[in-house]
């Protein structure tokens, strides 16, 4: 007589169980040893495995990378650059409690950071926005300004001609018309948070602030469990049914009431979607199921897109995730997944933290993450990890093992919807799309499935391969302004334009640029 689940698993399916087994043992020994040592014994041996540590390897941090890694917070990591942060609070209609933050201005040209708790050494002067855009190809129509704030400072006839008639048209209507900014909207991606966007190193890397700088209003959101959207109104974070949830729930409440509270509080009828991982998962699910939602978002960008990843590398842990959903409740319980890499971030020292990442992604993704430098691993690698439920997590080992980019199955793994009539779980209707579609993927990304991906959405306005590019290096690689950068303001310039933005496009090129000759935008439809 087979048992149950266990009678359909081959030898590597066992060797993956026994070393999960082992591996979890283990961990739960070491941090249960942990808990028990006095807080003088955690600290000295922290301080003698850095010891032994610095052995092996330099410690090459600078002053500023340690305190990017220490920022406790985004509010902490954006003040670093003088940059004016909000935050806001959104009830999804499941009565989930999000946490938003908003970067609403861009900072002042030549301007330095001047949080000294945070940033107590001199800053060398950063380039401005329009220099990097120089420098980049990027078009500096793509710059957005308020016209009702600019002041004329060109001599030239045609300047002083449209100047005169703004003025006259503005007094003839006893108002100035409402400008409202183009609205960006950046969301993270698996098990990670909004930090993943403002700990870029280099400005001329750091997209939100440069989308800030050229005149965008740029919102970070944040899933359901993470650090900053970690409440209910009705159950706890230590409630099993606060972890009730997969990237249905994320789709079906967290992104569309996201996206209504942000285009009340701007006025804007639009936004554009950046979305890195499963934040383009989430968002291809939800413009999927809700109609309404294509026309509160006029363009999509999607960043290493995942909707149906080929699974792990390793072939004996991608034996260990394709096992029942039930083993994987056995080994890390039906709350939040992956908690051990918060606690032992806490523990160890920062750069043997960061060795074990790199070694962990090497492992489990075969990424060597080489485009990314060493102090943008240590920084990015210290905000990369926050909280995600278990069923999350075995929402996304069902659609790699069934390779169909569906909802979440409730019923058992060998029930009936997996005979030879074929998988009845519900599969998100993709091809219904009709918001335009960006996708940027990476060559040696081992997670991304482009030909399953395109023929699930709606052709692209944009595909672009970037060759030598991983999973992680489509936030954080050295190149990223010049091989990514570049499209993206192109793309927003193209598609982010409503009827208060467009009426002003003309005058503010001539006011503000007029000794620059205007690149011209790419055009989209042909490819």
């Amino acid at each position: 007589m087979e048992v149950p689940i266990i009678g359909r698993l081959n030898y590597r399916d066992y060797q993956a169980l026994f070393i999960a087994i082992v591996f979890l043992f283990i961990e739960k020994l070491l941090r249960g040893i942990t808990y028990l040592l006095p807080k003088a014994g955690v600290n000295y041996l922290r301080e003698e495995s850095q010891r032994l540590f610095s052995m092996l390897y330099k410690d090459e941090r600078t002053l500023p990378v340690k305190l990017f890694q220490h920022a406790a917070n985004f509010r902490e990591l954006v003040s670093y650059w003088d940059y004016k942060v909000e935050e806001h609070i959104v009830k999804t209609k499941d009565d989930y409690i999000l946490g938003l933050q908003r970067i609403p201005n861009g900072r002042s040209v030549g301007s330095k950071s001047m949080n000294f708790t945070l940033n107590p050494i001199q800053q060398d002067e950063e380039p401005n926005i329009e220099t990097v855009f120089k420098n980049n190809g990027i078009s500096l129509s793509a710059i957005r300004k308020n016209p009702n704030e600019i002041k004329n400072k060109s001599s030239s006839p045609l300047s002083s001609f449209l100047q005169e008639f703004s003025e006259s048209t503005s007094s003839s209507s006893h108002q100035k018309k409402n400008f409202v900014k183009p609205v960006v909207l950046l969301y993270h991606g698996l098990m990670t948070c909004s930090e993943l966007w403002v700990c870029n190193v280099e400005y001329e890397n750091r997209l939100a602030c440069l989308l800030a700088d050229a005149g965008y209003d740029v919102w970070f959101g944040n899933t359901r469990g993470n650090k900053y959207s970690m409440k209910h109104t009705k159950f706890d974070p230590s409630e099993r049914k606060f972890w009730e949830y997969s990237m249905d729930e994320m789709a079906l409440y967290d992104l569309p009431d996201t996206i209504d509270y942000i285009l009340e509080i701007t006025g804007a009828p639009s936004l554009t979607y950046i979305g890195f991982s499963q934040g383009t998962a989430q968002c291809f699910a939800a413009l999927s199921i809700n109609s309404k939602l294509n026309k509160k978002i006029n363009l999509f960008i999607a960043l290493a897109p995942a909707t149906s990843p080929k699974g792990l590398r390793n072939p004996v842990i991608d034996a260990l995730m394709k096992l029942s959903p039930n083993v994987i409740y056995l080994f890390f319980g039906r709350k939040a997944v992956l908690t051990m890499a918060l606690f032992w971030q806490k523990v160890l020292s920062p750069p043997i933290f960061t060795k074990i990442i790199d070694l962990s992604l090497r492992i489990l993704f075969g990424w060597d993450c080489k485009n990314i430098s060493e102090a943008q691993k240590a920084i990015g690698y210290y905000h990369l990890y926050s909280c995600l439920s278990t069923k999350s997590l075995v929402h996304w080992f069902q659609i790699i093992r069934s390779r169909n980019f569906q909802m979440y199955d409730d019923l058992p793994p060998y029930s009936y919807t997996s005979t030879s009539l074929g998988y009845s779980c519900q599969r998100f209707p993709t091809l219904q799309i009709t918001t335009p579609v960006a996708i940027f993927y990476g060559g040696r990304d081992s997670l991304a499935d482009m030909n399953m991906l395109l023929k699930q959405i709606p052709t692209p306005v944009l595909m672009r391969e970037v060759l030598e590019y991983e999973h992680l290096d489509f936030l954080w690689a050295n190149d990223v302004h010049q091989k990514v950068f570049p499209d993206i303001f192109n793309l927003l310039l193209h598609y982010n334009v409503h009827d208060n933005i467009r009426n002003y496009e003309f005058m503010d090129d001539y006011q503000n640029y007029d000794d620059i000759e205007q690149d011209e935008a790419l055009d989209y439809s042909n490819n």
